[in-house]
């Protein structure tokens, strides 16, 4: 019985001792998930930066101002000056070893960024002809051919073929047509961030006309909200989310793109399980700007007739300036009129590892409410205004309560623009 407990007893400190360690282990873990994936500082300004560990956080090339060093980590938050340029980097390290970087991005604080709320049509042309999947050909004497599969794969995007710069399907289809008999097809194609040569021998379908055999994509459309734009040096953002290709599942790489007005004449109202949407009709021929980047964050681009927007410029929240509370959402659901709609900002995520979804957002407005239901497809992008400061945009409904949604930091989409300068 002896023997027994002395066991026991060591078991129990064996464990005591590892509990502390596992939790030391955790917090770590959840310290680098939790640290933003890029630090954003306006400037002129002093950005806090909430740390939940003792990181050791040091500057890589010119040095801001920044309080934490390896003889003193940074244990509540890392304070940065905004008084240095863009492009610098933040190596976080524990006990001398190096974690990760994080890069820091200045923001202008006097940018005159006006929040639109204006419903635009959008259209996007990839760059390449994107392939959507691969399938058989029936061919004249009865087989089944598959000469794309296990060569091309779903995402990919193919640049040139024999040789010659291909810019959409009419291209790639000459190309094939022109073929001799049992001749293969070299083409070049991107493959996630690689370059890849791909070689096959197109099928003759019964009708004769020599085929891939691949289902492929070379544009897109669609509705949504022009989030803001900068009367100093035009650039806008929409959306605060990507556009991914609706087979793919995949962001689409955008060659070129224009946004138009676009005016909205019905509303399909959200439901629990069914999203609403704004039904609009576009101007194609009223282009607002052109596209230069779709990121995981949201359209980017220059715009090109900037007198056909409002024109009040509001000053920029950071994120942890952003609270609890009520706010304002600028939007335009039908007469052509962007209003502001009342909504209240139900909780704030500084931590969340989605930067689509850093806030949660609820409509309150009757008004809106009656209209659409809530929050319904096109109306993404929509700006948050708090305090009367520029705080963010929607970009997602909550599928089974359309009256909440998630909405962007506005941060996060200013710090999207650095990529058009790259």
């Amino acid at each position: 019985m002896k023997r027994y407990k002395s066991q026991s007893w060591r078991s129990a400190a064996i464990v005591l001792s590892i509990i502390p360690v596992c939790s030391l282990f955790l917090n770590l873990l959840f310290g680098i998930a939790t640290f933003p994936t890029e630090i954003h500082i306006l400037s002129g300004k002093e950005t806090s930066v909430s740390s939940v560990f003792p990181f050791e956080a040091t500057f890589v090339g010119d040095a801001f101002a920044v309080s934490g060093s390896q003889d003193d980590p940074v244990t509540d938050n890392l304070n940065i000056s905004g008084d240095e340029e863009a492009g610098k980097r933040i190596e976080l390290a524990l006990l001398g070893f190096r974690l990760r970087e994080v890069p820091v991005r200045t923001i202008d604080a006097d940018a005159n960024i006006v929040p639109a709320g204006v419903t635009i049509g959008v259209k996007m042309y990839t760059d390449g002809v994107m392939v959507l999947g691969t399938g058989a050909v029936p061919t004249a004497d009865g087989r089944s051919v598959s000469p794309a599969d296990g060569v091309l794969w779903s995402g990919d995007l193919i640049h040139a073929a024999n040789g010659q710069a291909i810019e959409n399907k009419t291209e790639l289809v000459s190309v094939v047509q022109r073929l001799k008999e049992d001749e293969p097809v070299e083409l070049s194609v991107k493959r996630g961030e690689n370059v890849v040569t791909a070689s096959l021998t197109p099928a003759v379908s019964k009708s004769g006309a020599k085929t891939l055999g691949i289902w492929a994509r070379d544009s897109t459309q669609g509705i949504g909200t022009l989030t803001y734009f900068n009367k100093d040096t035009g650039a806008f953002g929409a959306l605060g989310h990507g556009i991914l290709d609706v087979d793919t599942k995949r962001l689409m790489s955008v060659k070129t793109g224009t946004i138009f007005l676009s005016d909205v004449v019905s509303v399909k109202k959200g439901a629990s399980g069914q999203p609403g949407e704004l039904i609009g009709e576009a101007r194609p021929n009223a282009i607002l700007g052109e596209i230069s980047l779709n990121t995981n964050l949201g359209l980017y681009g220059v715009i090109t007739e900037p007198s056909a927007l409002p024109g009040i410029a509001y000053p920029i929240a950071m994120q942890n300036q952003v609270r609890e509370g009520p706010a304002k959402m600028l939007s335009n659901v039908g007469g052509g009129e962007v209003r502001a709609y009342d909504v209240f900002i139900e909780s704030v995520n500084r931590y969340s590892s989605d930067e689509q979804k850093g806030m949660v957002v609820r409509i309150t407005d009757k008004a809106l409410l009656t209209r659409t239901n809530g929050i319904v497809q096109g109306m993404s992008g929509s700006p948050l205004i708090q305090d009367d400061r520029l705080i963010g945009a929607i970009t997602h409904v909550f599928v089974q309560n359309p009256k909440k949604g998630y909405g962007i930091f506005i941060e996060n989409m200013l710090g999207q623009e650095d990529r058009m300068r790259n």
